[in-house]
């Protein structure tokens, strides 16, 4: 899957972050890796589709738009989801401006900001759900003391 956080200002001006490829398991989000790694083109169609989905409705503020990629490299729309979502989680440390600035931004009427990426790649990683009880509480503790070994890494 892959998915592209849209922002749209109370002017009507339309933002684009970057397409970023998300894994699911359990029908939950697990991984997001931003940018998406798929050709130029694939990124282009998907940020194309996303926007017109997005100019297709009203409101201001952060729509994020999932898509599923075929084998045959088509571009399909799932959903759009109107609220900052996981699959922008990374654009806290990652985009000039986070998913969240940018609703903000967005739905009070402010210009909105650069949604391009600071960082030459990101990957969120979520731990939730891993494991119930003490074992998912240590397990996610193990998770977050490795990941805070990494330099710029970020544990929400």
């Amino acid at each position: 899957e892959l998915a592209v956080i849209v922002a749209r200002g109370r002017d009507n001006t339309i933002s684009c972050y970057p397409v970023v490829e998300t894994i699911h398991r359990d029908n939950i989000c697990h991984i997001v890796k931003a940018p998406a790694n798929v050709k130029w083109k694939v990124r282009e169609r998907a940020t194309e589709v996303a926007f017109n989905a997005v100019n297709s409705l009203e409101g201001a503020g952060v729509f994020a738009v999932e898509l599923f990629l075929t084998e045959d490299g088509q571009i399909l729309l799932n959903e759009v989801a109107p609220r900052p979502h996981n699959s922008g989680h990374h654009t806290i440390e990652s985009c000039y401006t986070s998913q969240y600035e940018q609703h903000l931004r967005a739905v009070v009427g402010l210009p909105l900001g650069d949604p391009s990426m600071k960082t030459p790649a990101a990957i969120m990683y979520n731990i939730l759900g891993e494991e119930e009880g003490e074992l998912g509480f240590q397990l996610a503790h193990q998770l977050m003391k490795r990941a805070l070994t990494i330099p710029g890494a970020s544990v929400h």
